[in-house]
């Protein structure tokens, strides 16, 4: 699934084999705010987008496992004062969920559910899911 950065953490590039209507993830600011910056799909379907670092939610596990809590972050810096560690947001506005940054790295709890993510297996794919075990 990547190279192996450490123990905990694995990088991987979000663009894929499979492209769908577009390339690979980057941070983009949306709306009229300009951070935090969201999570959007790059529009050219050549851009491979930035590299993304998994980490498991319990670092003493020591490996990125399918079907367990991770964190995922870009591997970037940006212009916004904050990680880009994902979470999940819902916007009341549009009655819709999507991926933004800014969230904090581990923390197992009921109070990080909102950046826990897991990747299954389906098909001959990896997804990203939103399920946390907690």
């Amino acid at each position: 699934m990547g190279v192996q950065e450490n123990s905990v953490k694995t990088k991987w590039s979000s663009g894929g084999e499979s492209r769908r209507g577009g390339g690979g993830l980057t941070l983009a600011s949306t709306g009229n705010k300009t951070c935090p910056l969201d999570v959007v799909q790059e529009q050219n379907e050549v851009s491979n987008g930035l590299t993304l670092m998994f980490s498991p939610v319990n670092p003493k596990k020591g490996v990125i496992r399918v079907s367990t809590d991770h964190n995922i972050e870009f591997s970037a810096a940006t212009i916004c004062v904050q990680s880009t560690v994902w979470k999940l947001e819902y916007d009341e506005s549009s009655g819709q969920w999507f991926f933004t940054t800014g969230w904090v790295e581990g923390n197992l709890g009921r109070g990080t559910l909102s950046n826990q993510f897991k990747i299954e297996k389906y098909e001959d794919d990896n997804n990203l899911v939103f399920c946390p075990t907690v």
